[in-house]
């Protein structure tokens, strides 16, 4: 009878040793379809909350309030926290707005592509919760709002944004760079289109891929609506 055991062992060996050698890679695959399938969910939801900033930033009941103040870059970041409601959250990642970059998208390709260049590829993440432009954007073209570097909280700080005080397109306003409000002051103006662009970090949820977390983005151009609708 013990003789008879030891080819059962070998068998149950060889099937433990087969198990695995299927389970590694087929273990690889399922968790780089989590990760793969969790940033293109929060790439959507960076185009999305683009699409709520750009709708924001070219209505023209922003361009021409009742009060006579024109905040546009204000309305359109307060947008884009609404366009990313809470509870994005891609299999137990949560991702973080990064960066917000509002261009003006009429201008020549050449300037564009400096407003793009501060994009994903560009300009590193400060410390500080928002950047006033110091350095930054390309003159009377786009506006680069960079957040804070902590990955525990939003890094788009709503209260801050609702700081009036901050915008207004003049010396140390945070929107000086370019004042979409002053291209267009009551008519459609110079910038006869707006981007928005949205940039996210998401954590790497599962360990398979070295590093903290990956930067997904999108953006949308939208035409200036004309004063008066």
């Amino acid at each position: 009878m013990a003789e008879s055991q030891v080819p059962r062992r070998r068998e149950r060996g060889a099937a433990l040793l087969e198990l695995a050698m299927v389970a590694l890679p087929l273990m690889t695959i399922v968790l780089g379809i989590i990760e793969v399938g969790g940033a293109w969910k929060d790439k959507s939801s960076a185009v999305q909350a683009s699409r709520q900033g750009a709708r924001v930033v070219t209505s023209s009941s922003v361009a021409n309030p009742d009060n006579g103040i024109y905040l546009a870059d204000q309305q359109a970041l307060l947008a884009v926290l609404a366009g990313l409601p809470n509870g994005v959250n891609s299999g137990g990642a949560i991702p973080v707005v990064r960066k917000v970059i509002i261009f003006d998208a009429s201008i020549t390709d050449a300037e564009l592509d400096q407003c793009k260049d501060l994009g994903e590829s560009g300009v590193e993440i400060h410390e500080l919760p928002r950047d006033n432009n110091d350095g930054l954007g390309v003159g009377g073209h786009c506006n680069v709002y960079l957040a804070g570097n902590d990955p525990n909280k939003n890094s788009l700080d709503q209260t801050e944004i609702e700081d009036s005080s901050n915008f207004g397109g003049n010396g140390g306003d945070w929107d000086r760079k370019f004042d979409p409000d002053s291209d267009r002051s009551g008519t459609v103006g110079s910038a006869t289109e707006i981007g928005v662009y949205v940039e996210l970090f998401r954590p790497y949820i599962t360990g398979l891929i070295p590093g903290e977390g990956m930067k997904v983005s999108g953006y949308t151009v939208m035409q200036v609506e004309p004063a008066g609708l």
